[in-house]
């Protein structure tokens, strides 16, 4: 009896280990697999946004407009009448000031390399874009200029985080949002936007202005208040 009770006591502890182990390798699968799950829907959710928002982009482009037309540029509550009046690409800050601090508008310290006078000694260059902008409404309006970015050489990248303002004041300069441009009632402004762009995505001398105030893609590929200008330089 001893030994068949000793037995039946083995079977049972082995029983129980097994068992054990059995839930938990489910239980670890099951998180695990909860886990995995959450993130490849964070990704997807991720890798949809930017389809979105480069078809979004293309519905723009494709519909975009020409130097020298004035076009309107909107979000839910404000409207501004803009014209991309001429472009220009060059290796020398020539014509636009550059901030005090490369830390203000570089996006690629590393990659780009540029000297103390602010000349780019390698494979980029200065994308400038003289636009005017105006306010047509009766009230003070107000934009930020981040939601300006330029599209070349492709869909993939933009140098949106390259912006730099060209005519930046004393008061700017001091304390003042460097991107947020402020027109009062029928004010008209001309601007210097200069990108940061690699040569090999320039070389067609050709690029979109892209204009997104809502800085959101809420609408999809249908979203009415993204619009373009195709500019050209050098020809």
């Amino acid at each position: 009896m001893d030994k068949k009770r000793g037995v039946g006591v083995a079977i049972t502890v082995i029983t129980i280990c097994v068992a054990a182990g059995t839930l938990w390798m489910a239980g670890k699968a099951r998180y695990g697999n909860q886990d995995v799950s959450r993130e490849s829907k964070q990704e997807k959710k991720g890798k949809e946004d930017r389809k979105a928002e480069k078809e979004s982009d293309q519905y723009a482009i494709d519909r975009a407009a020409s130097m020298g037309e004035t076009i309107q540029i909107a979000d839910v509550e404000q409207r501004f009448d803009c014209v991309v009046k001429s472009a220009a690409v060059t290796k020398t800050p020539e014509g636009f000031q550059l901030p005090t601090s490369p830390e203000d508008w570089m996006w690629d310290q590393e990659s780009i390399q540029i000297d103390e006078t602010g000349q780019i000694r390698n494979e980029y260059s200065y994308v400038i874009v003289d636009l005017n902008i105006t306010n047509p409404a009766q009230k003070e309006q107000f934009m930020y200029l981040n939601t300006i970015y330029l599209r070349a050489g492709g869909m993939e990248e933009e140098a949106a985080e390259a912006f730099m303002r060209g005519d930046r004041t004393v008061e700017e300069s001091d304390g003042h949002n460097y991107m947020e441009l402020r027109l009062q009632p029928q004010e008209s402004k001309d601007l210097k936007l200069v990108y940061i762009e690699k040569d090999e995505k320039i070389e067609k001398r050709e690029a979109y202005l892209v204009f997104n105030l809502t800085g959101a893609y809420q609408d999809g590929v249908r979203n009415e208040y993204v619009k373009a200008v195709k500019f050209t330089w050098g020809q």
